[in-house]
């Protein structure tokens, strides 16, 4: 899950909350280097100017068949975050068109 805000600041930031529930000290550790790598190396694709927070679900976990280990790469992440990034700012910019002012999520 993804939360955003726009900052008023004419730069992102990231912020990461990765629980247990995600698995293992080292998965949650993968998770959130692949986050902030994800997030760096997509700056000038992602809409600038927001404060986002990265909340990773259960459901978001996928094993890799034969073992126990979660199973998520580079790519992945990547693509996951920027889509979410783009559709939290689409629905904030119909929110702020509509009246409305709540914090969006995706």
């Amino acid at each position: 899950m993804l939360y955003g805000k726009p900052n008023g600041l004419s730069y992102s930031r990231l912020g990461l909350t990765v629980g247990r529930g995600l698995g293992t000290a080292v998965v949650r550790g993968r998770f959130k280097r692949l986050c902030r790598e994800a997030f760096r190396l997509s700056k000038d694709r992602q809409p600038s100017g927001w404060d986002w927070i990265v909340l990773p679900r259960r459901r978001a976990k996928k094993k890799a068949p034969r073992t126990r280990k979660l199973e998520f790469g580079y790519r992945e992440v990547a693509d996951d975050l920027l889509y979410l990034m783009k559709r939290v700012a689409a629905n904030e910019r119909r929110r702020e068109r509509d009246g409305q002012n709540d914090v969006a999520r995706g």
